[in-house]
């Protein structure tokens, strides 16, 4: 709609993806991987800021090994909170930010270079950190899901994703 991708839950048994893997399995689908570079996505997160982000929506990325070639979520409200976090055989680094991140468009990104990640939200550093992933391939996912009592089906509970972007 208006050029914007939708994500958006039907039902309590649902739940929605975008994925760039390219080991889908997927007849010609190409799909993205990057080892280190920038990548950026303009999104918009269901919710209010007095409330909350609804329902259990993500942008991150992965490797095809998980845990051991690594999983960074850029932006991951957990329980209405925005988070971001970062997954490996050797630690869980995660931080937890206070703010207005539910009903509006935000930019969510993660630098991603040899040994460490740098996490912006809105063109600002919000967290770095070391890695342990191996440098292994990573593709971009956007997903929601249902978390608790957070949830909002239909339109109102919808994720929309303005654009995504990434520099090698």
């Amino acid at each position: 709609m208006n050029g914007e991708a939708r994500l958006q839950l039907s039902d309590p048994s649902s739940g929605s993806l975008l994925s760039t893997n390219p080991k889908d399995g997927v007849p010609g689908h190409a799909g993205f991987e990057y080892t280190t570079g920038y990548v950026e996505a303009r999104i918009f997160f269901p919710g209010t800021c007095s409330g909350g982000i609804d329902n259990w929506p993500a942008w991150w990325t992965t490797g095809q090994d998980f845990p051991a070639t690594g999983e960074i979520d850029i932006a991951e409200p957990l329980k209405g909170t925005m988070s971001t976090v970062y997954h490996s055989p050797s630690g869980h680094p995660a931080k937890w930010f206070i703010g207005c991140y539910g009903g509006g468009f935000h930019i969510y990104g993660v630098h991603r270079k040899v040994g460490s990640n740098d996490v912006y939200f809105d063109g600002k550093l919000v967290f770095s950190y070391a890695t342990n992933d191996g440098n292994a391939p990573h593709y971009l996912i956007l997903n929601v899901g249902l978390w608790g009592d957070r949830q909002t089906l239909g339109p109102a509970g919808a994720v929309k994703v303005d654009w995504v972007r990434a520099w090698q």
